[in-house]
């Protein structure tokens, strides 16, 4: 994958990041620890291989080795770096499902909103259903059989 070459870069970075920070706050503690735990993966990649002495630095920012990481442009830069790619990165990702949460629970509002109007709808029209039947069943009550209605023709006939 070509992302893989610029997310080493950004890790070496971020590790020569965290190894600057130590020694600028005065946690040289930290900066062993870290060469301790990391010290099999990096020790022979040759971007590293100076970087083992840091600690026993007495100046390390004015050493020439080190001395670009130690400025505030480097710190900036590195910083920009990871934040464009970190930008990039969540912007291809899906979102969360915990961030749709809000946008979940105003879909379920609109959507219990638009059952309620359908149910109301619904009734209305088993209403005006049960009304229908009933009148149509009524006028059928009360309309005279054929025979009896066809019983005035037929005395028309005779006359």
């Amino acid at each position: 994958l070509p992302i893989w070459p610029t997310v080493n870069k950004l890790r070496t970075s971020l590790f020569r990041y965290y190894l600057v920070c130590t020694i600028q706050t005065n946690r040289v503690d930290k900066a062993q620890e870290f060469f301790q735990k990391f010290a099999s993966e990096i020790q022979n990649q040759p971007e590293w291989k100076d970087w083992f002495q840091l600690p026993f630095l007495p100046t390390p920012d004015s050493n020439p080795t080190f001395a670009t990481y130690f400025s505030r442009q480097w710190a900036d830069t590195f910083l920009v770096s990871l934040h464009n790619f970190l930008s990039v990165l969540f912007q291809c990702l899906p979102v969360p499902n915990i961030l749709n949460f809000e946008a979940e629970c105003q879909k379920i509002s609109l959507l219990q909103e638009e059952n309620e109007a359908l149910r109301q709808k619904l009734f209305a029209l088993q209403a005006e259903a049960y009304r229908l039947r009933k009148e149509e069943e009524e006028t059928v009550q009360h309309k005279l059989p054929t025979y009896v209605s066809n019983m005035d023709r037929l005395r028309d006939r005779k006359s």
